[in-house]
């Protein structure tokens, strides 16, 4: 019952942004990409900035596992079967208590309204504050189809709720459309 034309079929089948759809079919065409608008640019700038502070973060949240603050996580993974290289190769992280994420995110000079719009701040109202979203956590990188982390999912260590939590929708990460642990 679908209707429209291949570039519609691969951005609602393949969950395609647009883009990326018109250069699939391009390249399967043999042809040369159009072109793309300074709008286009803009926006495509704007993602691969969210992505490269996405990146960062993924790689903070593993440097936090396998150092002194992740003794904690790091049992909890062993309690559970995991190796210290299954983590590695999943590229699992530990979020420490704290606002040791915002401390790091400073210190790189990133946007901080970009990492409250990718759900790694939150802001606390009643102070004016921002916080680490994610702490205490063990955490689970959600990655895209081309394997770029575009979300996270933490568990508790201790016995609180929620026991899980993830990234809220985001300009990257779409629940819905997001399989997880997609390689």
């Amino acid at each position: 019952g679908a209707h429209g034309d291949a570039i519609r079929f691969l951005v609602e089948a393949e969950k395609l942004p647009f883009m990326e759809a018109i250069e699939l079919l391009a390249n399967m065409a043999g042809m040369k990409m159009p072109e793309p608008s300074k709008a286009d640019m803009m926006r495509e700038k704007k993602r691969t900035d969210l992505l490269e502070i996405m990146e960062q973060v993924c790689r903070f949240y593993q440097n936090q596992l396998f150092g002194p603050n992740g003794a904690k996580a790091r049992e909890y993974f062993q309690k559970r079967g995991l190796s210290a290289e299954t983590a590695q190769k999943f590229r699992l992280g530990y979020a420490p208590r704290g606002s040791v994420l915002l401390k790091f995110l400073e210190e790189k000079k990133f946007d901080l309204k970009a990492c409250q719009s990718l759900g790694l701040l939150a802001r606390n109202n009643q102070h004016q504050t921002l916080h680490d979203y994610f702490y205490d956590r063990v955490m689970f990188p959600v990655f895209d189809r081309k394997k770029r982390v575009i979300g996270f999912s933490g568990r508790v260590l201790e016995k609180i709720e929620p026991k899980y939590l993830n990234s809220p929708e985001t300009e990257l990460f779409h629940k819905g459309e997001q399989l997880f642990e997609l390689r």
